[in-house]
């Protein structure tokens, strides 16, 4: 490890943003040294080191927002991209943004994870602890607790979920799967009841909206007005393509809306798709650019 410790570029306009990250990796007990760009062109300028950037040390990790004046964040990803030294940093994307549009659009552009605001701490140190570089430092830390790298799947098709099941093992995730059929035995799950007392937080929970017993827009709005489960990324996963679903569905929180593909190339792109919300899965890193 460095002596200065790991150095992290932040590339925020929001000053209440900065400020809640600033304390979240102060708590992170992580050396690390925060330089901090207002604008997209003041970032692109610390990474080029250009003017009274000149002696500005290479980061470790860049946070990116997307929605920067001056110069956007994916301007930013495009520029890092065609660097040589400046494409082999971790990019990892900070925004609000949750249209499936932005999310190919950094994928393509190479970012290597996207993480929802508002962003917990616990979704930040799993960001560091596998995207930074000097992991060890980050077990020193105390930051290298297990995740326990598994997605929830709420599904109750029998179909789609033999199409989940080929293309995660078509994807090489390292992640376990676990699917469960109804919405009541999904809220049993992630609040660890009954038989679920050791069950595992998933990473990543992609839920169906029509199911028995428990509808998925309850399930979500469940999810994300628990304390213990409100910052769990949450896919909607349907065959509905109705605006009032999709509306819905953001409204109460979920990260992305996806209707479900019918021919199997399309299951595997949308595979590809869901990946971008696991940066912090064990063992598992996201998904990018070529």
């Amino acid at each position: 490890m460095r002596n200065e410790g790991l150095h992290v570029l932040l590339a925020e306009d929001n000053e209440d943003d900065v400020v809640c990250l600033k304390e979240m990796l102060a708590d992170s007990r992580l050396t690390v040294s925060l330089h901090i760009a207002r604008d997209g062109l003041e970032a692109l300028r610390f990474l080029m080191k250009h003017g009274k950037y000149k002696e500005a040390p290479t980061p470790d990790l860049v946070l990116l927002d997307l929605g920067l004046p001056k110069v956007t964040g994916f301007e930013v990803l495009q520029y890092m991209r065609k660097d040589p030294e400046l494409s082999r940093l971790p990019k990892l994307v900070l925004t609000g943004l949750s249209d499936s549009r932005w999310v190919e659009q950094g994928i393509e552009m190479g970012a290597d994870a996207y993480l929802m605001k508002p962003l917990s701490p616990a979704v930040l140190r799993e960001a560091l602890r596998l995207h930074l570089r000097d992991g060890a430092a980050l077990k020193a830390a105390g930051t290298g607790e297990e995740t326990g790298g598994e997605i929830l799947i709420v599904e109750d098709n029998d179909d789609d979920v033999l199409l989940f099941r080929e293309a995660l093992a078509g994807a090489r995730w390292e992640a376990s799967c676990r699917f469960i059929k109804d919405g009541d035995e999904a809220m049993s799950y992630l609040l660890k009841e009954g038989v679920y007392a050791q069950a595992r937080r998933p990473s990543l929970v992609v839920l169906d909206l029509h199911l028995p017993r428990r509808d998925g827009l309850d399930v979500l709005h469940r999810i994300k007005t628990n304390p213990r489960l409100w910052d769990l990324p949450v896919v909607i996963f349907s065959t509905s393509d109705r605006e009032e679903d999709i509306r819905q569905s953001y409204e109460r929180g979920a990260c992305l809306y996806v209707t479900k593909p019918a021919r199997f190339e399309e299951f595997q792109s949308t595979v590809r798709k869901l990946s971008f919300w696991l940066p912090f899965m064990a063992g598992q890193t996201v998904m990018g650019g070529a």
